[in-house]
């Protein structure tokens, strides 16, 4: 949080505000102890503390950065599994989200963090999804956006104008339907948790995996390759793809073909790539924990949410 500027607090409130939302920080907030956003015994009264207060529904992280799994130990799991408040985020906290998955079975929210929301332009897709995942009841219908951006916003004059592009479609890089359970988000970060106990169970889900913007093939085939060592990959029954920057080497389908051949050559678990989830602009909300179905009508990728 100490890495925003006052205007872009303002912005971020002021978003959330509109949408219907009051914005309330943590004791702990504007902490930082050297590369992290504070001690990890400050991290975790945040976390304690916002799920105590019966005026807060859920807690979103303000970004991404490192070492949301050394929280984990420190959890308290009972008061989670009572609170039932969705933490929000992507990138790192992706350990947390999962992470209590596997301890408690609570779901959460995989979207944009407090930071995304400082952004004055920031996609209406974006506030869209988030809103009707955080408060809805139906089932929700998510398909792919018109437009996308990767740029540095919060380095522009004024933050803005977006140097948007046409966002690329959701495409099959093996077709198909499927359904379940949607767990996953940051590739790297997901793995940081194989070993420990707070790796979920992935018999019969779908599986997200996104990257950091600068993702190169040989490191992304490397770690989708571990996933398959650890049996991920052959249990699945669906993986989403998170979208690459514009100039990325991953943006090619063929590229991502001969890869998933190399890695999972006699599978026919439908996979699809360029999904909105990701550090690319707009981040649609998903629900890590609840039910998904990736929906395949005439070459067409539909997501649908469950209530």
């Amino acid at each position: 949080m100490h890495k925003l500027s006052g205007e872009m607090l303002e912005i971020g409130k002021r978003q959330l505000n509109t949408l219907g939302f009051n914005v309330q920080y943590a004791t702990n907030a504007f902490a930082h102890a050297g590369h992290t956003a504070g001690t990890i015994e400050q991290r975790v009264e945040d976390i304690h503390e916002g799920l105590s207060d019966e005026n807060v529904i859920a807690l979103m992280a303000v970004f991404g950065g490192y070492n949301s799994n050394q929280l984990l130990p420190h959890l308290d799991y009972n008061l989670i599994r009572s609170a039932n408040k969705p933490i929000i985020g992507y990138s790192d906290i992706t350990s947390l989200m999962v992470g209590i998955y596997s301890q408690t079975g609570i779901a959460s929210i995989h979207g944009p963090g407090f930071a995304s929301f400082c952004d004055p332009n920031i996609f209406p897709e974006a506030l869209i999804s988030f809103t009707q995942l955080l408060l809805g009841n139906n089932q929700i219908q998510l398909q792919q956006p018109t437009f996308a951006a990767d740029d540095l916003w919060y380095l522009k004059p004024e933050f803005g104008p977006r140097d948007t592009y046409e966002h690329p479609n959701w495409q099959a890089v093996r077709p198909g339907s499927a359904t379940g359970i949607l767990l996953g988000g940051n590739l790297e970060t997901l793995l940081s948790l194989a070993g420990t106990v707070y790796f979920p169970d992935m018999q019969d889900k779908l599986l997200l995996i996104e990257s950091n913007p600068d993702e190169k093939p040989g490191k992304f085939e490397r770690e989708l390759s571990q996933l398959q060592q650890l049996g991920v990959l052959s249990v699945v029954n669906g993986i989403l793809i998170g979208q690459f920057k514009k100039d990325s080497a991953l943006t090619s389908l063929q590229l991502m073909t001969e890869i998933f051949e190399r890695v999972m050559p006699d599978s026919k678990v439908p996979v699809w790539m360029n999904i909105s989830a990701s550090h690319v602009d707009p981040i649609l909300s998903l629900p890590i924990g609840k039910e998904v179905l990736i929906s395949d009508e005439k070459s067409v990728c539909s997501l649908y949410i469950s209530p």
